[in-house]
């Protein structure tokens, strides 16, 4: 699902990933909010659209990720109830 401000103003896609073995989870994406529109609460409002979103189809978690010192970022989720968690990240150059 994917819900949008508007093409230039901010964006934010979200996934469900279903799973065989336990409650499915909603992975975040590309959540963006162009410079005129920052500190206005729009990413606050994407956000929150999403976890609502994710607790209506039973979704035990969301999940996002972002660079370290992304600190705009880190200080949203965090403040909506996020706890960063210590990951691994691999990439495959192509």
């Amino acid at each position: 699902m994917r819900f949008a401000k508007s093409r230039l103003s901010a964006q934010i896609a979200a996934y469900v990933h279903s799973h065989p073995d336990r409650a499915s989870d909603v992975y975040i994406d590309n959540l963006g909010v162009a410079p005129p529109f920052q500190r206005r609460g729009v990413a606050r409002r994407l956000l929150d659209e999403v976890l609502a979103w994710g607790k209506t189809l039973d979704c035990d978690q969301a999940w996002i990720v972002t660079d370290t010192e992304n600190n705009a970022a880190r200080a949203l989720y965090e403040g909506r109830g996020a706890a960063a968690e210590p990951i691994v990240m691999f990439s495959y150059k192509l």
